[in-house]
């Protein structure tokens, strides 16, 4: 038994034990029997994955093989099943695994090395295809943390492999990957130990570091001035757990210049390096002037420069773009030294400044649909719902033709609230963000020269003082740049694409709130002995909120209890309609 490899209580692994069917399996995994027997024995084997590639950043294509959607299911469950047992074998000890193991990462991978003399990585060669169907259906059968049926082993490898190895692409891969690449752990984590070196994995990339004088021959012995060869030790083990080194990835590196582990900057903090950063201004900065950016040729790129340059997609912008803000926030956590995530502090870090340019420009100036700012996500779902009930009214908001879940089945975009959007965007809830909101987006489309904006941007707000405030405001905006206000519109324009609408009471009341366009029979619905609360303090006992309100009572609502919501939608197609008047459509960046 492993060191940090203690069994306890397994549950889970004592559960797959006792599988000795296709049946019994069907069942611990909460899945037909029929489906699962079909997908095993009926399904061709051509059938179960879509194959595709995508480029590598050095150059060349990587092979991805997606399953087909019920096959996707079952690997899915099968990876939960999986992370558990493997949480279970593990216990409360530390793996050196990172990569695709919740709560860590690639910047948690990178932490463990920050700040030291040496830095060793090393890349094991074709990781995934080396796990191949026998070594997945005799680990399951002969490992002693599972010990499993060998039909059992043999069915769960049938179902895992893809051309009889791991496919990348699959959603139980990464686990399965982390299960047979155990031993190789435990064995490199021993072998770090005994020679005072720190050890992690994150997928296929190994990384060893010290602060001592001289690094351990046993891991790896200077040649020449600048060359290395690894040790002997170290290749034996890595060889004895079924796995090789690819020569070429191999990089000693030193503290007098720069160190990375797993892409990130570790010399003294984890960062981001400098030159993908800069990549990332330059790339936001062209966007918003031109319309388009274009991918730079990586480095290491071997073969002829494309004659055309290579127009980059919104969705791998904006990933790089959550990628330099990832290592900011990781940062911070680390400045909290073991404490809970601190606040983040008032003023944005000039990446962080990028990042909302790019929102700004994507999400509201060129959206792909109008997009729909709400106070807070109960007012989406209400407004959402109320389009799906009333929409053979509304064919400019809803395709009426298509299923809900459908995609594109809504030709507008409730704009999302999150952590990065109520950071950067000021959509973090409640009326009075939206002022900022407001002004902060007036102010960063001055700065947008790539033509005209493509569709609407609505923000809808209550009739309460909080709301009332907001439209004032933007009446205001609109003096400022000269725009005439009429009395007797149910919105106000703010150039160049930004509306303002207040949601109006049918009797005219000075405090009006979106829930009371709800029938009273639907606000008066009891969830056992519990009524509603529209409040936003803390839920009583006897009471339940809106976002339970808005998730449980609302889509089960009859589509006449949306009949108040009317006068709001007749105010969008409105909107939709003045903007198409005042500028013509452009097209958007194109999406990957």
């Amino acid at each position: 038994m492993s060191s940090w490899g203690s069994i306890y209580t397994m549950r889970k692994i004592e559960a797959l034990k006792s599988v000795k069917s296709i049946n019994g399996l069907a069942d611990l995994l909460g899945f037909k029997a029929s489906a699962l027997g079909y997908i095993l024995f009926k399904l061709p084997d051509t059938q179960k994955y879509k194959s595709f590639t995508i480029p590598k950043r050095s150059g060349g294509r990587r092979s991805i093989s997606a399953p087909v959607p019920h096959l996707m299911l079952l690997q899915k469950k099968i990876s939960i099943l999986l992370n558990d047992c493997l949480s279970e074998i593990e216990g409360k000890l530390s793996s050196p695994a990172h990569g695709f193991k919740p709560g860590r990462s690639i910047f948690t991978n990178a932490a463990r090395h920050r700040g030291r003399r040496y830095v060793l990585n090393l890349d094991l060669k074709d990781f995934f295809p080396s796990i191949h169907f026998g070594r997945i259906a005799g680990y399951f059968e002969k490992s002693r943390d599972f010990g499993l049926d060998p039909k059992t082993a043999r069915i769960l490898a049938n179902i895992l492999c893809h051309k009889s190895s791991l496919p990348q692409g699959a959603p139980s891969s990464p686990v399965v990957s982390n299960l047979l690449a155990r031993m190789l752990d435990i064995h490199l984590a021993r072998l770090a130990k005994k020679n005072r070196l720190t050890y992690t994995r994150y997928a296929d990339d190994l990384t060893f570091s010290t602060n001592l004088q001289v690094f351990p021959e046993a891991v790896a012995k200077r040649v020449s001035e600048h060359a290395w060869e690894l040790g002997p030790e170290l290749i034996s083990t890595i060889g004895s757990c079924g796995f090789s080194i690819n020569d070429l990835k191999t990089r000693m590196l030193y503290r007098s210049s720069r160190q990375e582990v797993t892409g990130l900057v570790v010399n003294d903090k984890v960062s981001v390096p400098v030159e993908y950063r800069r990549w990332v201004r330059a790339a936001v900065s062209r966007l918003v002037k031109t319309g388009a950016y274009y991918k730079p040729v990586p480095k290491e790129f071997i073969g002829p420069l494309p004659a055309i340059p290579n127009a980059g997609s919104l969705d791998h912008l904006e990933g790089c773009l959550s990628h330099v803000y990832s290592a900011h926030r990781f940062q911070r956590s680390q400045l909290a030294l073991g404490r809970a995530l601190h606040h983040a502090p008032v003023e944005l870090h000039s990446d962080e400044h990028v990042y909302r340019r790019f929102l700004f420009y994507t999400k509201f100036y060129v959206p792909e649909k109008p997009v729909i700012v709400c106070e807070g996500e109960t007012d989406s779902i209400y407004i959402a719902s109320a389009i799906s009930a009333l929409g053979d009214h509304y064919p400019i908001l809803i395709n009426a033709t298509l299923k809900p879940g459908e995609q594109n089945r809504f030709n507008v975009r409730f704009a999302k609230h999150s952590s990065i959007a109520g950071r950067l965007l000021e959509l973090n809830g409640g009326t009075d963000a939206l002022k900022n909101f407001c002004r902060i987006y007036v102010d960063q489309t001055k700065k947008f020269k790539s033509g005209l904006p493509s569709r609407p941007a609505i923000v809808i707000v209550d009739n309460d003082k909080a709301g009332r405030d907001v439209v004032s405001y933007a009446q205001g905006i609109a003096k400022n740049q000269g725009l005439p206000l009429v009395s007797d519109l149910n919105y106000v324009f703010i150039r160049p694409n930004l509306y303002v609408i207040r949601i109006k009471s049918p009797a005219n009341e000075p405090n009006f709130v979106i829930e009371q366009l709800f029938p009273d029979q639907l606000l008066n619905t009891k969830l056992g002995s519990k009524v509603l609360t529209l409040s936003n303090q803390k839920v009583g006992d006897n009471e339940y909120g809106k976002m339970y309100f808005a998730k449980h009572v609302v889509p089960n609502a009859d589509p006449n209890d949306f009949s108040g919501f009317t006068p709001l939608l007749d105010a969008l197609v409105e909107v939709i309609s003045d903007f198409a008047s005042r500028v013509q459509v452009q097209p958007t960046a194109k999406k990957a």
